[in-house]
């Protein structure tokens, strides 16, 4: 996981707080059996609040560009594919209103 967010976000010395929370349900726009699971992890605090990062590597993803930046919690608006559900698992404060009530609606959800 920490590979991977480093690979998509060009940011270094991260380190993982917890596992939160997998959950299994289609994916969004195959239907096909999809696997999330969710980490907190802790950044530099010298880690600006917005970059561009250029992926390089041998995979196909070379040359993707993300644009990243950090927003405050609560959010304003919800996250694509409600990625935002779980927020409330690493303080209460953070839920968001749209997805209140999607938790008990999700499937094969395992801590």
């Amino acid at each position: 996981m920490l590979r991977e967010v480093h690979e998509e976000t060009g940011l270094t010395g991260l380190r993982l707080r917890e596992q939160l929370v997998t959950e299994d349900r289609p994916h969004p726009l195959t239907g096909q059996p999809c696997r999330t699971t969710y980490f907190t992890i802790e950044v530099d605090s010298a880690t600006p609040d917005a970059w561009e990062h250029v992926v390089r590597g041998d995979d196909a993803d070379d040359g993707l560009i993300f644009i990243c930046r950090f927003v405050p919690l609560p959010l304003g608006q919800s996250l694509a594919d409600h990625q935002d559900a779980w927020l409330e698992l690493i303080d209460k404060r953070f839920v968001t209103t749209w997805a209140r009530g999607t938790n008990e609606n999700r499937t094969n959800r395992r801590p």
